[in-house]
């Protein structure tokens, strides 16, 4: 079976479960995975043993940040006729000689770079469904067409799907990857000596960009000046090519506010060490906006599927508070183990830390409900056993 994803450099939240997922595969599954790119994923996979094939598309193809989204209609004709078709064909040969029974997908991307050599070698295909429709409803119906099947992380990603595709969908849901974590005390000084102050502890993890709404968190920050309570918050998150002006934004609006209890910390290998040390786990996301920036106008479309940071943050007994879309309301009894708060509302964001970091009781009553056990929902043995199921079938 070939498994294949269009990510090659990176290696977190649901690439990282499909990452996973080959390596713990049966011997009777025989796992051939290709990449894209060398990098990162490549060097994992031949670490852990999985037989890995590099087949770089052209470059008109091999762009990301969806860009590919703003290419006129003449220009992706002429991508399809001059560049898609060649690389296709190389597929189709690499399809042939590994003698492929299967094609699986980890996201709409990949489904779309193989399409036309599934179509030509008759080859079944199973793709992932990891977030909400964010690339369009031109692109998304050709995803849509081709798969035989598909599986969903969550009952809101199915439903993104047309009814057609809805009956032939299984919702798989995701696990949360809680590795060993290193001694508190040993992670960061600086954060454990600010506990040791009481001041009140927030964290968001995600990468810089503006789907994720952390211009909506400055805005609640700024309204929070009023509060007379010790607080830091600390932001951890890569900073991608395609949105650096988008973080320049961030920055001149902390600057702006004078907010300095606000850190943006690059994104770190063991980012649960540091969640451990958070009181509330924050996850700001945007459903749907318009963001000017200067001369850039930003239509921002949520990303989300099943968020990990929420189940991970879950496991490790921290208050969540996260948009209330896609299938975050799958996760959270709001209220009851965490918090869900209307999409793109600085005001809904700063009102529900003020009343965190105000009554520390009900932080503790919400962390306490938020680390019960859920094994029997959200558990690794459960996911791979699944998906094995899908494989074999």
């Amino acid at each position: 079976m070939l498994f294949t994803t269009a990510y090659p450099q990176l290696i977190a939240g649901s690439q990282k479960l499909f990452l996973d997922l080959i390596i713990e595969l049966p011997p009777s599954i025989q796992a051939i995975v290709v990449l894209t790119q060398d990098g990162i994923v490549a060097d994992f996979l031949r670490k852990a043993g999985v037989h890995c094939i590099v087949v770089p598309p052209p470059p008109a193809l091999d762009i990301y940040g969806k860009k590919i989204l703003q290419y006129s209609i003449f220009k992706l004709i002429k991508v399809f006729f001059w560049d898609y078709l060649k690389y296709s064909f190389q597929l189709v040969k690499l399809l042939k000689k590994e003698e492929i029974d299967l094609i699986f997908c980890n996201d709409p991307r990949s489904v779309i770079l193989w399409g036309l050599a599934k179509k030509i070698q008759s080859t079944p295909m199973v793709s992932q469904v990891h977030t909400e429709n964010a690339i369009g409803s031109f692109f998304w119906n050709i995803f849509q067409s081709i798969p035989n099947q598909f599986t969903a992380v969550s009952e809101a990603v199915k439903k993104q799907l047309n009814q057609k595709n809805q009956k032939n969908t299984k919702v798989i849901y995701p696990y949360p990857i809680i590795e060993k974590l290193s001694h508190k005390e040993a992670v960061s000084p600086w954060i454990n000596y600010h506990k040791k102050k009481g001041y009140t502890i927030i964290m968001c993890f995600s990468s810089l960009m503006p789907m994720k709404g952390l211009h909506h968190l400055l805005d609640a920050m700024n309204e929070m000046k009023v509060l007379n309570a010790q607080y830091m918050v600390l932001c951890f998150g890569s900073i991608l090519d395609d949105f650096k002006e988008y973080v320049d934004y961030l920055y001149q609006k902390r600057d702006e506010y004078n907010l300095d209890n606000i850190t943006f910390v690059d994104w770190v290998e063991r980012p649960l060490d540091y969640m451990q040390l958070a009181d509330i786990v924050l996850l700001p996301s945007i459903q749907k906006e318009e963001l000017k920036i200067k001369n850039s106008l930003y239509q921002i479309k949520s990303s989300e599927g099943f968020p990990l940071v929420v189940l991970e943050a879950m496991a490790l007994g921290k208050v969540i508070i996260a948009s209330n879309l896609a299938g975050t309301p799958e996760q959270i009894n709001d209220e009851v183990n965490g918090f869900l708060i209307p999409p793109s509302n600085a005001h809904a964001i700063q009102e529900k830390l003020a009343l965190l970091i105000q009554q520390k009781e009900l932080v503790k009553k919400i962390q306490e409900e938020a680390k019960k056990d859920k094994k029997s929902t959200y558990s690794k043995e459960k996911y791979i056993q699944q998906y094995i199921e899908i494989l074999h079938k």
